[in-house]
């Protein structure tokens, strides 16, 4: 599979797909989360996920001033990363049995790959783990 789903011919148009990609991946996010924050029974990972959902709107709306300044729309890239993890997540959200799998699950995830310390080649998928 290429890393990059077209030619790129200059440092700007990878700029501007990175930004797309992340922005993508950072509102599958957001759609995401309540879902999640939904089926965690922990109170803990509750407020953990509810304070991702508040800072990931941000990294929106800085995402949307950044394409604002240059003029660009922020359309056009799909972040297949997120998208795996969001996977993940559904399955272990609609998993029955015991309530503190999520919680278990997530957490051991978070520490390991925190999506928030990642660059967004990283966890986009641009880069192998």
């Amino acid at each position: 599979m290429p890393l990059f789903s077209r030619k790129l011919e200059n440092l700007q148009q990878l700029f501007l797909k990175e930004l797309r990609d992340l922005y993508d991946g950072e509102n599958q996010i957001t759609e995401a989360l309540p879902k999640l924050i939904e089926a965690a029974h922990h109170p803990e990972l509750k407020n953990v996920l509810q304070e991702h959902r508040n800072v990931t709107k941000q990294q929106i709306a800085r995402l949307n001033r950044i394409f604002e300044v240059l003029n660009e729309k922020p359309t056009g890239e799909s972040c297949q990363g997120i998208k795996g993890l969001l996977k993940e997540g559904k399955e272990f959200a609609s998993a029955e049995g015991d309530p503190g799998r999520l919680t278990l699950e997530l957490s051991a995830r978070r520490s390991v790959s925190s999506t928030t310390k990642l660059p967004s080649t990283v966890r986009c998928g641009l880069m192998p783990s």
